[in-house]
């Protein structure tokens, strides 16, 4: 992100300044809330329950201020803000310079009314993005080089699905107990754990046991043969 010498929120690869809009507080946001069912057993104290493991949607809030010369400027600086925001009707990355380590992927809410200085010179306003309940970690988008029986780390406390490269015609790759093939590649091949897919190759991919690789806490061997090289960006997250 580019340094302005004051914070902002950037979405989906545009600035908040890019709208003479800069942040004045830290904000808030939503704790993500674990989506489980409880059930009341007769004659036991208290209740059973039972997550799915996953996690609802946060609200990220950004407190805004634009300058301008007047209201009417203002009022433009925000419409162009918010026209643009609502054109953007999916999940966009989303991070800001407060956080400058991790982003979220969210959708702007809309609802954002603009209260005015006594000089019309200055207006202040609220941001809201309905996110994913991730933080995703930017160290998590680079791609490392795997040698065979090399041991990834996860220092999270959550399962990462991560975005794997591997290289060569065909090959078999196995990731902790997780075991996958693919055949006839023309020079690489991606997989994306998270979409479960493996683009251009999915009818000649197999699946040892049905599941895609993940990288759960804790320590994670990789294995391959047949592939001349491997690349993983592991995607690590939190809360």
């Amino acid at each position: 992100m580019r340094d302005y010498g004051f914070d902002f929120f950037e979405f989906d690869g545009k600035p908040s300044t890019d709208f003479s809009m800069m942040l004045f507080s830290h904000g808030s946001y939503s704790d993500p809330e674990p989506n489980e069912t409880e059930v009341e057993v007769p004659g036991m104290n208290g209740v059973l329950h039972f997550w799915d493991g996953t996690f609802s949607e946060v609200t990220e809030t950004y407190p805004m201020i634009v300058k301008g010369k007047d209201g009417t400027e203002i009022r433009e600086k925000v419409e162009e803000l918010r026209s643009w925001l609502l054109s953007k009707r999916q999940y966009c990355r989303l991070c800001d310079t407060l956080h400058p380590d991790y982003y979220r992927m969210g959708i702007y809410k809309g609802k954002s009314p603009v209260r005015y200085s006594q000089n019309e010179q200055m207006g202040s306003l609220e941001i809201e993005f309905q996110c994913k309940p991730q933080k995703f970690f930017k160290s998590g988008e680079i791609f490392e080089t795997i040698s065979n029986n090399t041991v990834i780390r996860n220092n999270t406390h959550f399962t990462a699905l991560p975005l794997i490269t591997v290289y060569g015609t065909s090959g078999s790759l196995t990731v902790g107990g997780i075991t996958m093939s693919i055949t006839g590649i023309n020079g690489s091949a991606t997989i994306d754990c998270e979409l479960q897919e493996v683009p251009g190759y999915n009818d000649k991919t197999t699946l040892a046991n049905g599941k895609f690789p993940v990288l759960n806490p804790g320590n994670t061997i990789i294995k391959y043969s047949g592939f001349s090289s491997v690349k993983i960006a592991p995607r690590w997250w939190t809360l």
